[in-house]
Parts: C-alpha cells; structure tokens; sequence
C-alpha cells in the first residue's frame, strides 16, 4: 500500500516516517508506528467487522481492509470523508463502508462489531460504543486522564456484564471533536 497517497503532497517524502504527519481539517495521519501497533493489539481476523471511528487519511482504515471481512468506518469531517472514499477505491478497497457524523455514536443499524478502534483522543469510556461492541469483542482507544496524559487502553468484552480493561502505551492523538 502506498503510504504516501494518503498525505498531502509536501508530505510525501516523510509518509515513511514514524510520526504523526498534517491531512486536511486540522487532524493528522497517526505514525505507522501506532496504527501497526492497535491493529496488532485488536487481533483482527478475517472473519471480523470493524467500526472504526475516525476515518482521518484512510490508512488505518485500509490496513484493518486487508485484514477484516467489513470496515464500517465514520468521519466527523465530510472533506476527510470523502477523499478517504476516494483514494480508497481507486486502490480498490471494496469492504470499507463510510458514514459522515460523530462517532461518539457509533453505527447502530449495523451493530454488532467484532472490533472497534477510535483514532482520536476520548476522556471517557464511549459507552455508546461499548453497547456495540459484540460479545468476546476488542475496543482499543487513546483515553486521556484529568491531567491531560493519554494511554492506550484495550477493552475486552468478556460479556454483556463484564468488561476486562488493560493499559497500554502513552500516546499523543489529537482530541475527539
């Protein structure tokens, strides 16, 4: 996958490198670092649906393509959205679905999702987002604290009843609008 056709022009001699670069709306494109190292901790399967909140440059979304049955991805943005859209299907990505709102709310109607992953920071558990999250599911989130730190946090849907929580990483991600 060409990683530089997902930044700007003035940013594709360092789309190979491992940090956050600028797209469009003010957001960034997360380190290759990073997006390698949620889809790792999420354990995507073949067989998987994904939601996928966030949908930024698009390429988190098409690594969790490669490796997924269905990407539900939404994008607050519709100029983000709809480059995304763009780019992705030139390349011939066909199991991605697009929504523009915020994600906070997730995508009801097409609940339940094996895997969800938010690229952008949250001060609390998106509970929205855990009611869609299928039994035996994985949510990874950056999670910010009261100072402003933020972590990667994966969440394990044991059941509807129980929910197992496992710190990982600091991270900087820009701020869930």
């Amino acid at each position: 996958m060409p990683q530089e056709a997902f930044v700007a022009f003035q940013h594709q001699k360092d789309a190979y490198g491992d940090f956050p670069l600028p797209i469009d709306c003010q957001q960034t494109i997360s380190q290759p670092y990073i997006v390698a190292y949620m889809t790792e901790k999420l354990k995507v399967r073949p067989t998987d649906k994904v939601l996928e909140i966030g949908t930024g440059s698009g390429f988190q979304t098409a690594v969790l393509a490669q490796l997924a049955n269905e990407v539900y991805t939404i994008e607050l943005h519709q100029k983000l959205s709809q480059k995304a859209k763009n780019l992705l299907t030139k390349l011939g990505y066909y199991n991605i679905f697009y929504k523009i709102g915020d994600g906070k709310e997730g995508w009801k109607e097409q609940a339940f999702f094996d895997k969800i992953i938010l690229t952008a920071a949250v001060k609390e558990n998106p509970s929205n987002l855990l009611e869609q999250l299928a039994k035996g599911g994985k949510m990874i989130l950056p999670l910010e604290d009261k100072e402003g730190s933020q972590r990667l946090v994966l969440i394990d849907k044991i059941d509807n009843e129980q929910l197992k929580y496992q710190k990982l990483i600091s991270v900087r991600f820009v701020p869930s609008l």
